[in-house]
């Protein structure tokens, strides 16, 4: 029995010493938002209160564990280190934030509770659900006026007073690499006073075209009672395509977005590629791509068209992006034509499942040298000037031999202009339109040649004169100038659309006084010519339709492409968005007449197809047709008295109509034109003229007495004198509909 009372009293004494050697359990965390956005996981705790051991008000002193498991897994793995702790403090409030950066896939599920720092005494834990991760969209953060980025970094602590104002028209938004479909908007108002949430109420999410919103687009209007701090998730019916997005207040403005994110509905991730020249002497087509390290891409391979619709051809078998090489190189190409490389990858990211996804078309076109052909590199080819000349005079020889410039040999360079070069030109006249997308140089390499082409750039001309007066820029100031004997090369980034005849370097700025001089030991040019193209079997659609009225319908002719085997004609109405294919004609066939045309207005385009070689798609080109009335349509009426020579207010006393009638008139010489009047009458016709294709029209009156034809209320024809004639004026119309109006006087008998 004492033993036993003796135990009884220790366990007394071990409950004493407990109740006052520690504090009360901490309290549970009190979790305002928590979810993934932005990449990265961030889970908000409030952290300011008047209970545990915190009278005063002040913050509390308990730290947090998180844990999370994946989708499916039983156990939980402490991730509390793996993120980072943070402090809102805004408007006397104080939110604990802790972020974590992850590309974990699928859900996980998340659960915190508090742990005093001192007896490591823990709450219960509060389970924070799943959460679900999400690809993000690629672009750059576009502001409005004293706005701020913040709200895109994935860190809710980090938002500010974005505008600081109450101002108007604030937003923040993303521009996107290329138009993007989006499925849903996710969205965080800041996290301190009440205010916040009503800040964003009658916001809207709007899209657009470009980041000027000139054609801005709302898509979703946040509730005028709107009252949530937690991330809240909008997913679209459909999805909505967009260059541009922006979350927008139009008044009353201060921007309170914690975190915005826009969830796309295709894979963001793309391959990317590049396509270069193997080498400056065949040019050959080299190929380089790669993947994101995210893109979780299973099998990729290159394709090439010749043309932009298709069709793509493989280049390579599908391959391994872990062990095969991701590069290749074109030798079959041919030279002065566009090509269109694009990479295609699939995928197993779990929200793009086995999607095939592609990256941006590259175009390459194959060049040649050429001032020299392919294997004789010390031979101009026949036909080509050198161009040697100062200001309007070109240099005889007297020692000052600048086509050896050209000769593929640096030592071989004389002091070509000394001072007598000023501004240029150095080059050649290849005697035809040639292409140069890109010249090559050589510096001297002497100490005279550093300052001297450095202001120099490409240059071209079609001109027959010395002075070269319709020079055209054709490319930027080299970038790269040296003294030693190194070959750069520099791209002609505005290369000529039609070709040009003369390319040459010339000074750009003819005001410095640090002139040219010429000082290239040797240059290069890199293009292609119009035999080139000819050369290369590429098929070409038609580059015109031209239209003729026909019985029935407009007679639609076309222009001869290249390489095709047959043409598919094909028409919708204007504004319609499917093509009906009217017939297939073969490559001899250049025209076809429509029958039984309904009046309106049409749209052309003709398909060319070239078997093997793929096919092109022409312009597409705009026919009106309208069946012709009978000559009845002009609404009409006759005024009298007419004094061509007393036109005073109120002369016109009386009047009659006269209907909807043609105008043709023929009366004898005593017959009436109303009743009781067969002289000094003014008759007048209008209304609508259908103008079935652009082009000049002549008018035609033939009348006894005074005239005049007015078109949209200007005059084609426009006689008052009396006598009988034939008056004539041409008029450009455009196809459609016009306002027209004939005026007659009676000759005064």
């Amino acid at each position: 029995m004492l033993k036993l009372a003796k135990c009884i009293l220790s366990f007394a004494i071990v409950a004493v010493i407990s109740a006052s050697a520690f504090a009360a359990v901490p309290p549970v965390p009190d979790v305002k938002t928590a979810g993934y956005i932005n990449g990265k996981m961030n889970i908000a705790v409030w952290y300011k209160t008047s209970a545990y051991n915190n009278t005063s008000g002040s913050e509390l002193t308990c730290s947090y564990l998180i844990e999370m498991k994946d989708s499916g897994e039983d156990a939980w793995t402490d991730v509390t280190s793996r993120g980072v702790f943070n402090k809102y403090v805004k408007n006397a409030y104080v939110f604990k934030i802790w972020t974590m950066p992850t590309n974990y896939i699928g859900l996980a599920e998340f659960r915190i509770r508090s742990v005093d720092s001192s007896t490591k005494e823990t709450s219960e834990w509060v389970e924070l659900g799943p959460s679900k991760f999400q690809m993000n969209v690629k672009g750059k953060v576009i502001l409005g006026t004293n706005c701020n980025g913040n709200g895109f970094d994935g860190f809710l602590h980090t938002i500010e007073d974005a505008t600081g104002d109450s101002g108007n028209n604030k937003y923040i938004g993303y521009v996107f690499d290329e138009p993007t479909r989006i499925k849903a908007i996710r969205f965080v108002p800041r996290l301190d006073h009440s205010a916040l949430s009503t800040r964003y109420r009658n916001s809207v999410f709007q899209i657009a075209s470009d980041e000027t919103f000139s054609d801005a687009t709302t898509v979703y209007t946040v509730s005028a009672t709107f009252s949530n701090i937690n991330i809240t998730e909008v997913v679209f019916d459909e999805p909505v395509t967009a260059k541009a997005i922006r979350h927008y207040k139009e008044l009353a403005g201060y921007e309170s977005s914690a975190e915005v994110e826009f969830i796309p509905a295709d894979m963001p991730l793309k391959p990317s590629l590049t396509v270069d020249c193997d080498e400056l002497t065949n040019f050959n087509a080299k190929a380089t791509w790669s993947l994101p390290e995210d893109f979780m891409c299973v099998t990729c391979r290159l394709e090439r068209a010749i043309n932009k619709d298709g069709p793509w051809v493989a280049q390579t078998e599908w391959l391994d992006p872990k062990v095969d090489t991701l590069s290749l190189t074109n030798k079959d190409l041919y030279v002065g034509i566009p090509y269109y490389y694009r990479v295609a990858a699939i995928t197993k990211h779990p929200q793009f499942e086995d999607t095939c996804v592609y990256s941006k078309v590259v175009e390459y076109t194959r060049l040649r040298r050429l001032d020299r052909s392919w294997d004789d590199e010390t031979k101009l080819f026949d036909g080509i000037t050198v161009m040697v000349a100062t200001n309007g005079t070109v240099l005889n020889a007297n020692s000052r031999e600048g086509w050896r410039a050209f000769d593929g040999n640096a030592s071989t360079f004389p002091d070509l202009t000394q001072a007598h070069c000023y501004h240029g030109p150095v080059g050649l006249d290849f005697g035809k339109p040639v292409w140069v997308k890109k010249f090559g140089y050589v510096c001297r390499n002497d100490n005279a040649c550093y300052p001297r082409i450095r202001f120099a750039a490409l240059f071209s001309s079609n001109s027959e004169d010395y002075e070269l007066k319709d020079k055209v820029q054709r490319s930027g100031n080299p970038t790269q100038y040296t003294q030693d004997a190194t070959f750069y090369t520099c791209d002609a980034t505005l290369a000529s659309a039609e070709g040009a005849r003369k390319w040459f370097l010339y000074q750009t700025d003819v005001s410095t006084s640090d002139w040219f001089y010429g000082n290239v030991a040797e240059l290069a040019f890199f293009g292609y010519t119009q035999t080139d193209i000819d050369a290369a079997p590429i098929v070409t659609a038609p580059v015109a339709l031209s239209f003729a009225r026909g019985e029935t319908g407009p007679v639609v002719t076309w222009t001869k492409g290249n390489h095709v085997e047959a043409y598919t004609l094909k028409r919708r109405l204007r504004g319609a968005s499917e093509w009906t294919a009217l017939a297939t004609f073969p490559n001899t066939v250049f025209s076809h007449t429509e029958t039984n045309l309904d009046q309106g207005v049409y749209e052309y385009c003709i398909i060319a197809d070239g078997g093997e070689l793929g096919m092109a798609t022409s312009d597409v080109f705009t026919c009106p047709w309208y069946i012709p009335g009978n000559g009845t349509g002009l609404s009409s009426a006759t005024m009298w008295p007419y004094l061509s020579t007393s036109i005073l207010p109120g002369q016109l006393t009386s009047s009659v109509s006269r209907g909807i009638e043609a105008v043709n008139l023929d009366l004898g010489p005593t017959e009436e034109i109303a009743a009781g009047v067969s002289s000094f009458a003014h008759t007048v016709w209008e209304g609508t003229l259908i103008v079935p294709f652009d082009g000049t029209y002549t008018f035609t009156a033939d009348v006894i007495g005074g005239a005049a034809v007015a078109i949209d209320d200007a005059f084609v024809i426009n006689s008052w004198e009396d006598g009988e004639k034939v008056l004539t004026g041409d008029v450009p119309l455009t196809a459609g509909e016009h306002f027209i109006r004939v005026d007659y006087h009676m000759d005064n008998v």
